[in-house]
């Protein structure tokens, strides 16, 4: 019987801890998603930094499917620093996950927004 009666605090804090967990995850997700989907609005270029940009052909790929993306108005592939510069349309409405999916699509990994001057 003493073994039972010290289980249960342990399952009630296992509980606890992996319901905090979820709920820091959901929430962490939702932040993200939330921050994709709001439009660059105050951006006229932005930088991503992407693993896998390593020939003239993959910043030719690159470049192809960025400017498919409505209110992408130019693309620079520097292949060197593996940054994708992207000019962006005045009253656009171009968002981060719109810049992000074309850079997997095209067939790289993102890795980040580089900040400006960087």
């Amino acid at each position: 019987m003493k073994g039972m009666y010290l289980s249960l605090p342990v399952a009630i804090l296992a509980v606890g801890i992996l319901t905090a967990c979820a709920t820091t995850s959901e929430h962490q997700a939702s932040a993200i998603e939330a921050e994709q989907n709001d439009p660059l609005t105050n951006h006229r270029e932005v930088v991503l930094a992407a693993r896998g940009l390593s020939c003239p052909l993959c910043a030719s790929n690159v470049d192809r499917v960025m400017t498919m993306v409505d209110g992408v108005s130019s693309v620079q592939t520097d292949l060197e620093k593996g940054h994708i510069i992207i000019g962006l349309e005045e009253n656009h409405a171009v968002t981060r996950g719109q810049l992000i999916n074309a850079v997997e699509d095209a067939g790289f990994t993102f890795v980040e927004f580089v900040p400006s001057g960087a």
